[in-house]
């Protein structure tokens, strides 16, 4: 099989527990050269599936000293170009980028989806009809990304 060929791929797959919590590295910034860690998924709350957060931790990994998300990256352009823009070196190969950024944008959509299907819109309640909520939608969105998305991401950040 061939290598391939990448400007990033030059760091190694990292995972770290630091906080009892478990850590993928993603990569190093361009910015200020510090590590961004990439926490593992974790249900929150009883209803959704809670993920996508970076941190940036202080020398002896006893403290965050920063933390954002995933979806910033696609902020001001789509994920990958802002993953690409954010990191100068990452453990991942070009098509690894690709496929971590497309399984988060479709996290995120999911999640997104579930929150509608539990809860309804986010900007008044009045008016919401039965057929708005459907908790068996929230569920199946939830249990998808479950079982499909985050295996698929912890896949590709996890230490082979």
């Amino acid at each position: 099989m061939d290598k391939i060929e990448t400007k990033f791929n030059v760091l190694k797959k990292k995972t770290i527990r630091p906080f009892e919590k478990e850590m993928y590295l993603l990569g190093r910034r361009r910015a200020d050269n510090k590590k961004v860690y990439l926490e593992n998924f974790k249900w929150d709350c009883g209803w959704y599936w809670s993920g996508g957060y970076l941190e940036v931790l202080n020398r002896p990994h006893t403290d965050i000293s920063m933390h954002y998300h995933f979806e910033r990256f696609g902020k001001d352009n789509n994920l990958k170009d802002g993953f690409d823009n954010e990191f100068k070196d990452t453990p991942f190969t070009e098509n690894e980028i690709w496929r971590l950024c497309d399984l988060f944008k479709q996290f995120y959509t999911l999640r997104e989806c579930a929150e509608v299907f539990k809860w309804g819109g986010s900007y008044t309640s009045k008016g919401r009809t039965k057929q708005e909520i459907k908790p068996k939608l929230n569920i199946t969105l939830n249990r998808h990304i479950e079982t499909v998305i985050i295996p698929e991401i912890l896949k590709i950040v996890k230490v082979e």
